[in-house]
């Protein structure tokens, strides 16, 4: 994001480029008829476990 006018990356953005970019591939296989629906729940999973987790809690 900019922030005044200076890009401030917060997180891994170079994880975020690599997972859009497979989720994107997965998508466009399942399009084009060459990934069936058993095996793009598989690959999704996949691709979404690669993600790191953390505990986020929210103060109110």
């Amino acid at each position: 994001m900019y922030i005044r006018g200076e890009l401030e990356v917060d997180g891994n953005a170079s994880l975020l480029r690599e997972t859009a970019a497979a989720f994107a591939s997965l998508d466009a296989r399942r399009r084009a008829g060459d990934v069936d629906p058993v095996r793009y729940e598989a690959e999704w999973a996949r691709i979404y476990e690669t993600l790191p987790s953390s505990n986020v809690s929210v103060m109110s």
